[in-house]
């Protein structure tokens, strides 16, 4: 089986052009706030492939050359140089837009009513030219009152997604504000399940573990009409967990309640699994089913983190990932 890829700069097909010196493509996608991630190397003693402009766009495909490629991800590129004899040609970038991330770190002062927060994270994205991408948890979930005071709309939609127990973070085009583990693309799309079976694996390791086994959670919100401390629960049993920050009403306080639950359910194991015939299609949130393993291991995972590594040597798939809520 030989690999194959595809490389795009800014809309340019430049594959040919890399393909004779190419050492190494690496890419990252993550769940959560972290960014996702690529990193190209390519040796060019001649030094004819021009260094792509920091912010140009990033397309990469990966695959097999029986199979085809696919689009395994965008990105900006925020470094780029030469090193080493013979040159080789040295690209990194990441998955949020540089220039909409420069924007969306700008400090700004204002108010909003009784606004949704699918309102909201809509009205930031059109301010960016981005599109907005809430997760349907969150899309009708109403703000009385909300501040921001020499504050970036960047920590505004990060404050407001830890408060709500969601995550928030630029991807792709998209403001992202969704909860972990919805098994979903940034537009929406559902991800496929992925069968792994432990003989596709050149390494692996999978355990379970009771540490984080809460069967309830409670969370508190501040009735300020009555000024009382509220309480609302998710789940039944102890032992239960406690979130001590109130939330600022009962529809947040349930919503950070069900993450948090959902959070703890993830914690009670972790798979680290290295796939020898790489897999395009496996990005962080696809569903896994593996079999093979152990009969206490197998059965449904989640990807939390995939790294897919292309180079003289082949084509791996590297994943992270956990028991879904």
């Amino acid at each position: 089986m030989i690999p194959a890829f595809a490389i795009a700069v800014d809309g340019n097909d430049i594959t040919k052009a890399v393909e004779a010196g190419l050492v190494s493509i690496t890419t990252t996608d993550e769940a959560g706030f972290k960014s996702d991630s690529v990193s190209i190397e390519i040796v060019d003693p001649l030094k004819t492939i021009a260094l792509p402009r920091k912010g140009a766009r990033i397309e990469v495909y990966l695959g097999w050359k029986h199979t085809g490629t696919t689009h395994v991800g965008a990105y900006t590129v925020d470094k780029a140089g030469r090193g080493g004899r013979p040159s080789v040609l040295k690209i990194s970038g990441n998955g949020a837009d540089l220039g909409a991330t420069s924007t969306l770190k700008a400090h700004k002062t204002r108010s909003f009513d009784n606004i949704t927060i699918g309102t909201l994270v809509g009205g930031i994205a059109k301010e960016h030219d981005l599109k907005a991408a809430v997760g349907q948890d969150f899309a009708n979930l109403s703000i009385a009152h909300l501040d921001q005071v020499d504050e970036s709309d960047m920590n505004l939609l990060s404050r407001v997604a830890k408060d709500h127990g969601a995550i928030f973070k630029p991807a792709d085009g998209h403001l992202v504000f969704t909860k972990q583990g919805e098994g979903k693309t940034v537009t929406g799309k559902a991800l496929a399940e992925v069968a792994i079976t432990e003989d596709m694996c050149s390494e692996w390791n999978v355990e379970l573990s009771d540490r984080a086994s809460y069967q309830s959670v409670i969370a508190y919100w501040q009735d300020t009409d009555g000024a009382t401390r509220r309480e609302v629960k998710e789940g039944d049993g102890d032992p239960c967990f406690t979130i001590r920050k109130p939330f600022p009403n009962e529809a947040a306080a349930r919503a950070g309640a069900k993450a948090k639950k959902e959070a703890l359910d993830r914690g009670t194991g972790a798979a680290t699994l290295t796939v020898s015939i790489g897999n395009p299609g496996i990005f962080a949130e696809t569903p896994l089913s593996l079999s093979g393993f152990d009969p206490q291991l197998d059965g449904k995972w989640m990807a939390t983190k995939v790294t897919q590594s292309l180079s003289g040597s082949g084509y791996t798939t590297a994943i992270e990932a956990e028991p879904p809520a």
